[in-house]
This record gives structure tokens, sequence and C-alpha cells, in this order.
């Protein structure tokens, strides 16, 4: 994640230990004047500085918060649903009630998931494969990253062309995370994570 406030930028460590600081000179050139851990965050004495990490800091918690709620709605759902069976199979009297509730605590498939996803990434100017490839793709409109759809999880190369499936790393070892977080909130993560990367 990155927020700027007037000519400080701060970017989240890709070590994930703290903020990386850079300031813009006149030519709009980011110069790297060091990392603060998140733990000290609080104690920095220069005033403009200390109001950016600030301002980042509160956009990092809205983020965590955000993504946090998808996850537990997404266990919470599961929860239900496993909850659903055992009472249908104890009462089954109750089953023709209980089975249009299933039905819509499935949640998404993988594949629904990765199609909103793709169409996510169309409507932001993303160029998009041929969807019947084996492995389809999606290319940033900058041509830096490209996310690799492959049969249950997401990949992504970084760096520019040429883009080679064979360097693809995987976006999360989570693979269900695409399932459990909106198209917006799940792309927003990725390429952040693999501008990081890059």
């Amino acid at each position: 994640m990155r927020t700027q406030d007037g000519n400080i930028v701060v970017i989240d460590s890709p070590a994930g230990k703290g903020f990386e600081i850079y300031q813009t000179d006149e030519n709009g050139l980011e110069m790297y004047q060091g990392t603060i851990p998140e733990k000290d965050a609080g104690k920095i004495r220069d005033t403009l500085l200390r109001r950016a990490v600030l301002k980042h800091e509160k956009l990092l918690a809205k983020e965590r918060s955000t993504r946090d709620r998808a996850r537990w709605e997404h266990r919470f759902a599961g929860e239900l649903r496993s909850a659903t069976i055992r009472l249908a199979a104890a009462n089954p009297e109750l089953r023709e009630h209980l089975l249009p509730l299933l039905k819509e605590s499935a949640g998404k498939t993988y594949a629904e998931a990765k199609t909103a996803v793709m169409d996510y990434l169309k409507s932001k100017g993303w160029k998009l494969s041929d969807p019947k490839l084996k492995v389809p793709h999606a290319t940033s409109p900058d041509g830096k990253i490209r996310f690799w759809f492959k049969t249950q999880a997401v990949y992504f190369t970084s760096g520019g062309s040429p883009h080679n499936l064979n360097g693809a790393r995987t976006v999360s070892y989570d693979t269900n995370e695409i399932k459990k977080m909106t198209p917006q909130q799940y792309v927003e993560d990725a390429e952040a994570f693999a501008r990081r990367e890059d």
C-alpha cells in the first residue's frame, strides 16, 4: 500500500517490517529516506513526516479491517452451512425448508470468483487473453504485471515483457482467498503485492 502526503511518500516495507519513506524532488523523483518500524511510528518528531505516516496507518487499518471482515464473513457462512447440514440430517421433516438455505450459503466457486475478477480487471483497462486458453491471463495497462489464472490458484509475473508462466509466483498461499473477497479487494491486494515484488 502507498500513501502520499505533500512531497512525502509512505510505502509498506516489502519485508513487512515497517514503512519505507520517500521524498519527491521538484522533478517528481522519489528519493529513499529510510525505513521506520511500525512500532516506532508514534515516536516520529518531524510534523510533516508524522502526519504522512499517521495518514498511511489509518488507511492501512481500514484496508486490513475490510479484508478481515470479508474473511470472517466467509468463515461464518461456512459454519452456518455446516450447522444447516447437521440440522437437515437430524430432522428429515425440515429438509425441504433447509435445502434452499444450503444453496444460498454455498458461496462462490473458484470458477465464478475467477470470472468476476477477470471482468473487474477488464473494466479497469487490463488486457485479457482468450478465456479458452489453458491458463488465461490478464496484463496491467502499463504492461508490468500479469496475472495467470491456473486451475485453482492465481499466479503473477512482474517487471514487464516478456511475461513467462514458468517464472510466475503465487499471489497467495490461501487459494480460497479469491472466493472470500470482492473482485475489487482481491485485485487491489494482489496488484499491490505484485508491485512490491517487482
